[in-house]
């Protein structure tokens, strides 16, 4: 906003004023631009699983978690639990690619389905380190 101004205009402001004029504008609109959402969980998952590393993850987990943005039943859920879902997902993903790249099977191809419900790794999640960081453990997800 600032290239907005003339030069008299310049030399008389700040940046600084000029940021607290639009914060002040926000606010007084009522712009809330500080939501709670699933991003910044899913880093800090993805980090104490120590795959805060492995681009592919990351990308699958936020690939995976845009997904909630399709139907409004997520809205159920908060984002936490979505982020850990999409986590335990993807890494579930990697590994089983990783597992199978010699056989040249992807995961959904060689997934072992019993009941409707898939033969996901869960100790990844279930165990005292990452329910003492994260605060909930796999049956509460």
């Amino acid at each position: 906003m600032i290239t907005l101004l003339s030069e008299e205009e310049r030399a008389s402001v700040t940046k600084q004023q000029i940021a607290d004029l639009e914060a002040h504008i926000l606010i007084t609109f009522g712009f809330d631009l500080n939501f709670p959402n699933p991003i910044n969980p899913m880093e800090r998952f993805l980090r104490i699983l120590n795959y805060d590393q492995n681009r592919i993850v990351c990308d699958m987990s936020f690939q995976i978690m845009k997904f909630q943005l399709n139907d409004s039943v997520f809205l159920n859920y908060r984002p936490s639990m979505i982020a850990a879902c999409s986590v335990i997902l993807a890494i579930n993903i990697y590994e089983h690619d990783m597992i199978s790249a010699s056989n040249k099977k992807k995961f959904f191809n060689n997934f072992d389905f019993k009941d409707n419900i898939g033969e996901l790794n869960l100790e990844i999640w279930n165990n005292l380190k990452v329910h003492s960081y994260t605060g909930f453990s796999i049956l509460d997800i």
